[in-house]
């Protein structure tokens, strides 16, 4: 059905031990949405995208994808939802002993069976896209923070996908970047009709894309609705963080535990046993 959502999280709950780092979150995407998750550190931004994108497990509650209830499925089960999406990890989360290209190029080589003029005509459209058009065969270690993040969103959009998840896209990117990237996404959700869930702190690029705006507060959803909605919001809490304000009911200081949150998504992006051998005999 047309208006079936991409994502359903359903009263979703995470703890670990005698602490909840999620507490009963709820909340639709649907197509063509950008839903962008924001919140101070430790607040649960991390372990919600986590769980959204099937690497780990709700104490209870539901994720669907697509419809599909994935909290219960195998990660072989997992793989076959994940063709649909593609994941733009804070770092970038290249490979190093692999090119730009040959970075860009995994999907296609795990996923499809595009021939190699095909893969290289796909790998050069991407980069072009990202600003990076001619940059194939140099290495991560070649090219500046900036560049490593924008060949992971070329890499990320490798296979078309439906849905794009994205930690921290903009952070390290300067302001002109932070703009070309921002338009793409709002290219992407507008004419192609992708979703988009994206992880940030910048609050100029999430006012920028967001057609909907979520703010977690201790594990918890603080405030949700338009961009418009979240600017006039009455909470304190809100105007603090989106105002980047010292003083506010939002605490400086974390817990040993609340800090253990604001780790990054773990990238593992995948390697064929042929770049497996390459980077071992390398």
């Amino acid at each position: 059905m047309p208006d079936t959502p991409v994502i359903e999280v359903t009263n979703l709950m995470r703890q670990f031990g005698d602490r909840t780092v999620l507490k009963d979150i709820s909340f639709n995407v649907h197509r063509g949405e950008t839903l962008v998750i924001m919140g101070g550190s430790g607040c649960g931004k991390s372990t919600l995208l986590r769980h959204i994108i099937g690497s780990m497990k709700p104490t209870s509650g539901s994720v669907k994808i697509f419809g599909q209830e994935i909290t219960a499925m195998s990660e072989r089960e997992i793989e076959s939802i994940r063709k649909r999406f593609g994941m733009l990890f804070q770092s970038g989360a290249l490979l190093a002993s692999l090119t730009v290209g040959e970075n860009v190029a995994l999907p296609l080589e795990q996923h499809t069976d595009k021939s190699s003029d095909e893969v290289a005509g796909i790998v050069e459209e991407k980069l072009q896209m990202v600003g990076l058009r001619g940059f194939e065969n140099l290495k991560p270690a070649e090219i500046s923070g900036g560049m490593k993040k924008r060949v992971g969103l070329a890499r990320a959009l490798a296979l078309d996908p439906e849905l794009l998840f994205s930690d921290e896209p903009t952070s390290g990117l300067d302001p002109i970047m932070t703009a070309v990237v921002d338009q793409l996404t709002q290219k992407l959700t507008h004419g192609a009709h992708m979703t988009a869930v994206v992880v940030t702190h910048d609050m100029t690029s999430a006012f920028r894309i967001a057609t909907r705006m979520i703010m977690l507060g201790h594990g918890s959803i603080v405030a949700q609705g338009t961009p418009d909605e979240i600017r006039n919001s009455l909470n304190p809490e809100v105007q603090q963080f989106i105002n980047g304000q010292a003083d506010g009911p939002i605490p400086l200081n974390l817990s040993q535990d609340e800090h253990e949150d604001h780790q990054q998504v773990k990238p593992r992006p995948f390697v064929s046993a042929r770049h497996r051998f390459h980077r071992k005999t390398a």
